[in-house]
């Protein structure tokens, strides 16, 4: 090695050592409790998620490639569910320098006029146990246990395991007289 190389190792190894743990923090599992979350999303409007919540969470949380996922599931699921869950967005921007998230923010109101929560650090999303390059989707209970967790593009067996896990929660939420299917009209 050449004494550039060598003086540059240190470095190296360190940025290293910050992706493994990042990597490695534990994500919650299913029947656990993710985090409570504060987060500003694109209008710069304060959010909060936190459980117990009044209703069941379809929580979806991407990157710059995942987002291009997420419209399917969005689509494949707020019509059978309406009002009677909470669909939430959360954006991994921890890859986006601090001079370039207000150009970011505004790219998101030009585009998505829904709110989303934007995670400038990428702690949250990693808390959650983010996998990125793909949409992560998660059915989370009133009482905040993680229900169902799925990754990458909507398709009919992803979409089946998610919505058994939504009219499952849902059935089970309080304040829910009966178990009502997905595409019950209330």
């Amino acid at each position: 090695m050449t004494p550039m190389q060598l003086s540059l190792l240190p470095l190296i190894v360190f940025l290293l050592s910050g992706m493994l743990v990042r990597f490695n923090e534990a994500a919650p599992a299913l029947d656990q409790a993710p985090p409570n979350v504060e987060l500003h999303d694109q209008y710069n409007v304060a959010h909060i998620l936190s459980f117990p919540a009044r209703r069941v969470t379809l929580l979806t949380i991407a990157d710059r490639k995942g987002s291009k996922q997420v419209a399917g599931w969005i689509e494949a699921i707020k019509p059978g569910y309406g009002e009677r869950i909470d669909i939430r967005g959360l954006a991994d921007c921890g890859a986006v320098p601090a001079f370039l998230r207000g150009w970011i923010r505004k790219k998101f109101q030009e585009t998505l006029k829904y709110p989303v929560m934007m995670d400038w650090t990428g702690e949250i999303c990693s808390q959650f146990g983010f996998k990125s390059d793909q949409a992560n989707i998660l059915v989370i209970g009133p009482d905040g246990v993680i229900r169902a967790r799925v990754f990458g593009e909507a398709n009919a067996v992803a979409i089946a395991k998610i919505t058994e896990a939504l009219d499952e929660a849902v059935a089970a939420a309080p304040g829910n007289a009966s178990a009502h299917s997905r595409w019950v009209k209330n």
